[in-house]
């Protein structure tokens, strides 16, 4: 049986495309087709910028692991650890994008959604070193993993989505990465020790 691809177009016009006709622009991430597309519009699908939330945080902890992280920075006084975070690690990953001469950024607070689980797997890290919680080997090995895709990303080996409204004068030559220093951490136990 042929499989196929089923898109809907504005008006709602369906169309089946065949699994072999379709192929993808990496640079663009804009899926293209060798079938011609319905009359009302152009079939192409491009990604987008988007904003990180606390609950996309939320999603990547069990109940209890995230119940724990909140009840902890509060014990500390610290309200807004969270939302800092996601802060802290949406202008760094935002960094790394601008590093790369072909790359523009986006308008606001946003990062490209190709990068959405490499800037959560650095705000994971951050959470669970700054709370002085254990972190597995296997979201270290995560964290470094997200690391060595954004360097490819800052030196422009890794392609990012397109942004909807790109800032104006943000593609520079000879951009260098700024790391975010994160706050001082509320426990002194060792997470990073041997990291790199």
């Amino acid at each position: 049986m042929q499989r196929r691809l089923t898109c809907r177009s504005k008006d709602e016009a369906v169309t089946q495309i065949p699994i072999e006709n379709i192929s993808l622009n990496s640079k663009s991430s804009t899926i293209l087709t060798n079938q011609p597309p319905h009359p009302s519009e152009a079939l192409s699908f491009t990604m987008s910028w988007i904003s990180l939330t606390e609950n996309d945080v939320m999603y990547i902890f069990a109940d209890a692991e995230y119940s724990a992280i909140t009840t902890k920075a509060l014990n500390a006084g610290i309200t807004d650890l969270v939302s800092s975070t996601i802060a802290n690690a949406t202008n760094r990953v935002r960094g790394y994008v601008a590093a790369c001469d072909q790359n523009t950024l986006n308008t606001g607070s946003t990062i490209p959604e190709n990068l959405k689980n490499a800037t959560l797997d650095l705000i994971r890290f951050e959470l669970l070193n700054r709370l002085n919680l254990d972190i597995s080997e296997e979201r270290l090995q995560s964290y470094r993993d997200s690391l060595r895709l954004l360097e490819q990303v800052a030196t422009c080996k890794f392609a990012v989505d397109t942004p909807d409204n790109p800032e104006t004068g943000t593609t520079q030559s000879g951009s260098s990465v700024t790391t975010v220093s994160s706050r001082d951490r509320l426990t002194t136990k060792p997470q990073t020790d041997g990291l790199f």
